[in-house]
């Protein structure tokens, strides 16, 4: 088992947020995400899975238990922060409100995304916040297609809470990804259990204990 950490700093960090007061604006510099307020401010986060600790290979196995961490460094009203899959290959230094890359507008202005929070956690202070996902996810951000999450209150009304974006003075404080993989395959593991299973029927328990652990 391996733990996979990215924390990036501007240089290697993908992250905005966009208003719909503002639609037209790119922030994607800032050192904050501002999200809420009847404006509907969102943040948008992608990790690129190459980078950080612990790269995962080419079919690594995503297990645990994944988690987003985000620091509230402004914070103003008690709210739910969601995180959304994103739908569409945005560009840091492109997206807006209106479109998610130059040229190219959203299906629905504010983001595609898909309607169920992968993860969500309460804010009632500043501090860090930790949202958990779910595996298939992450695996998915290995297997298949990264386009990151969007970010926002699942009220959208109030004032806004800010989050350090990857662009923060404060390396602690900046996103931060976590989870856990094997490179050992699923086919490959039931295999031996098979065999073994087979092999020495009187004592298939213990050999199935034994290469569960060993997996």
């Amino acid at each position: 088992m391996t733990t996979y950490t990215s924390q990036p700093a501007e240089s290697d960090g993908l992250d905005s947020y966009y208003s719909e007061g503002s639609p037209t604006s790119n922030n994607g510099t800032s050192d904050k995400f501002y999200i809420g307020n009847s404006s509907k401010n969102r943040g948008i986060l992608k990790f690129d899975l190459t980078k950080g600790t612990n790269p995962p290979p080419t079919g690594a196995i995503v297990i645990g238990t994944p988690q987003i961490e985000l620091y509230c460094g402004g914070y103003r009203t008690s709210k739910t922060l969601a995180a959304y899959e994103c739908l569409k290959n945005w560009v840091e230094s492109q997206v807006t409100w209106n479109i998610y890359s130059t040229g190219n507008n959203w299906d629905t202005a504010g983001g595609d995304y898909d309607a169920t929070a992968l993860g969500s956690v309460a804010v009632s202070s500043t501090g860090t916040k930790t949202i958990t996902l779910p595996t298939s996810i992450v695996q998915k951000w290995i297997d298949t297609q990264n386009f990151g999450v969007i970010l926002k209150h699942t009220s959208e009304a109030d004032n806004t809470n800010d989050y350090v974006s990857s662009s923060g003075a404060t390396a602690s404080e900046r996103p931060k990804l976590t989870f856990e993989y094997t490179t050992s395959s699923r086919k490959s593991v039931l295999g031996v259990l098979s065999a073994s299973i087979k092999k020495i029927a009187g004592v298939a328990i213990a050999s199935v204990k034994k290469v569960g652990g060993v997996a």
